[in-house]
């Protein structure tokens, strides 16, 4: 039935156990060669734990650098087309809209400053960490879509397109 796999027999496994621990070869193994024996895989057994824990503490090593990396680049970047969107929804509230600046001055010095405000955060943001039962507590700020899902999401809105 079906591909089952047999053990040796007890008579296999003595000769295979004589082979490894009776080191003088005299056909018989004294409990001292059958306790070196063991020892011997003992040993050979911490080896590869050993060599197991470090491959996994490379491993650990090397994905933390990847996604201190991949936070770097999510961060670096503040997205000046959706601040433009914000800042000509802003102005185009009379509240928020310095009607004795024209709007092609404004509007440079609007975007600057809110860039500005979001770099001041992104780096507060980066400079706070917290130990959270040995994983680090990170804030990053990235921008919430790309040029294209933008200039999509407010042309469906009826409002205006980043350039």
């Amino acid at each position: 039935m079906g591909g089952s796999t047999s053990k040796p027999n007890l008579e296999d496994r003595l000769t295979r156990l004589e082979e490894l621990a009776d080191v003088n070869k005299d056909g018989m193994v004294s409990r001292e060669e059958l306790e070196n024996a063991l020892l011997e895989k003992d040993s050979e057994i911490d080896d590869l734990r050993q060599a197991y824990d470090d491959v996994v503490a490379e491993n650990t090593r090397i994905i933390a650098e990847l996604m201190e990396e991949q936070l770097k680049n999510l961060s670096s970047e503040i997205s000046t087309s959706s601040v433009g969107v914000f800042v000509e929804e802003l102005m185009e509230n009379p509240k928020y809209n310095a009607k004795w600046v024209p709007d092609k001055i404004e509007k440079p010095i609007q975007v600057a400053n809110f860039k500005l405000m979001l770099h001041a955060i992104k780096n507060i943001c980066e400079a706070f960490s917290y130990d959270l039962f040995g994983h680090e507590l990170k804030l990053v700020i990235v921008p919430k879509t790309s040029k294209k899902d933008t200039t999509l999401s407010n042309e469906e809105e009826g409002g205006p397109t980043p350039e």
